[in-house]
């Protein structure tokens, strides 16, 4: 991005030039065996994926709780301690699973799609390299974090501010960005 200094890039087009060596993420990670093999572009659908649970599943889960409070009241009306540790534990587990699928205002939770993974993929791997860089160039590092400047997200840029100037520098055939600060 910093040298093609005003162009956008897409998540996807960024992530598809990640080195392979950059540990936390990979191509398997971030899409399913499905989605590399049919090599599904961010134009697809910028939209998620629907609801984790639709409204049936909800319906499905109230009404299991519903029955659940009823045996266990049974189950402790007869002191089987057993059944009511079991049915407890179900009732956890229906209760954890709401949690994981709505918020906490009860709106149903939408699953994530590929673009939605690219997206937030490149964007771990820019604030990972931003905090890589804040250790060895704290000035550096603050002109990359300013988000006028560098903008990450479903579309990439770096647009710089004219404070600095990059020259792509090749050494034994490693290309490198050296700053030039005015």
């Amino acid at each position: 991005m910093i040298e093609n200094r005003g162009d956008s890039f897409s998540a996807r087009d960024l992530f598809r030039v990640i080195n392979p060596a950059t540990p936390g993420v990979s191509a398997d990670e971030v899409f399913s065996p499905e989605e590399l093999k049919n090599n599904v572009s961010l134009s697809d659908s910028l939209a998620d994926a629907g609801d984790m649970v639709d409204k049936r599943g909800g319906q499905e889960y109230k009404k299991r709780l519903g029955t659940l409070a009823v045996e266990i009241a049974d189950a402790q009306r007869c002191n089987d301690t057993e059944e009511v540790s079991r049915l407890e534990l179900e009732k956890q587990d229906i209760i954890d699973q709401i949690s994981s699928t709505h918020t906490k205002k009860g709106k149903s939770r939408k699953m994530l799609d590929s673009h939605k993974r690219t997206v937030d993929a490149i964007a771990v791997c820019i604030r990972r390299a931003l905090k890589e860089i804040s250790e060895s160039d704290p000035h550096l590092a603050a002109h990359l974090s300013d988000r006028e400047i560098l903008k990450f997200g479903p579309v990439n840029s770096y647009t710089g501010d004219g404070s600095m100037i990059w020259v792509t520098v090749s050494a034994n055939s490693v290309p490198r960005l050296d700053l030039v600060t005015t």
